[in-house]
């Protein structure tokens, strides 16, 4: 496959910053992306506790915040973090929820490529959701490496989003048919000519995310699959959200 050219390439960014910006008001409405119980809510927290405990208070980056789900929980644990997203419509729900929460968290416009911070500037770098949709993940990878302290970590929550079985490509043919009308209403999916170009859309394990955190520079790396993470989510689901909800979330942490 040829390099694409950078034209053609801020194109394709330019594409996926309006799907951002489509999606943004009801991103949290959808199963999946924003906390629809308590139970969620605890779920999330106590992992977020156990990768960064509160105790002594980090400072920590969340790129890709989007509407703020990890940024605000961390700072509901005491951290004091940034976040920063590519999509202005997503960072002003953020900033609108956290405000409603009293939570204060500095939310910025920024590229997960191309890091607006001096070197070393965090205890820990995080993200939920974005490796997948990066054009270039070892880049930006390697951006936050850059921004974080000797010793520190960069975690990485995405998932396995594509089954491989006959039932999962049928559910998915459904969902695809039944769901336009809501899509049409909460549409952030990517152009079909970003998704072929993402390296990890399609991944069968979270290995490719662990070679790209390698090649990054990163050491200590390990991976595991938030399996519990994705049943609490689901039991908060309807049937028909669970049966199209087949993914399997992974985090992937690293030491700088």
């Amino acid at each position: 496959m040829g390099v694409t050219p950078t034209s053609n390439m801020d194109q394709i960014k330019h594409r996926i910053r309006e799907a951002w910006e489509r999606g943004a008001t009801s991103y949290d409405e959808q199963y999946g992306h924003g906390l629809r119980s308590t139970d969620e809510h605890d779920a999330w927290s106590l992992l977020l506790r156990r990768l960064l405990p509160p105790e002594p208070p980090l400072q920590v980056l969340d790129v890709g915040t989007g509407t703020g789900f990890l940024a605000i929980l961390l700072a509901e644990l005491g951290h004091t973090v940034t976040g920063i997203d590519i999509s202005e419509s997503m960072l002003r729900v953020a900033h609108e929820k956290a405000t409603r929460l009293g939570i204060t968290v500095d939310f910025r416009e920024s590229d997960a490529h191309a890091l607006p911070f001096p070197d070393a500037s965090f205890d820990a770098v995080v993200s939920r959701h974005l490796l997948w949709t990066l054009l270039e993940p070892e880049r930006a990878v390697r951006e936050w490496a850059r921004v974080t302290r000797p010793g520190g970590r960069v975690l990485a929550i995405d998932g396995i989003w594509q089954g491989e079985s006959l039932i999962d490509h049928v559910i998915a043919l459904l969902s695809h048919l039944v769901g336009q009308i809501t899509r049409a209403q909460r549409d952030h999916r990517y152009p079909e000519e970003a998704r072929r170009r993402l390296p990890l859309w399609r991944v069968r394990s979270p290995q490719p995310a662990c070679n790209v955190f390698a090649r990054a520079g990163l050491h200590h790396i390990r991976s595991e699959e938030l399996t519990w993470i994705d049943a609490v989510e689901r039991r908060a689901m309807p049937l028909w959200e669970r049966l199209q909800h087949r993914y399997r979330r992974y985090l992937v942490e690293a030491e700088r």
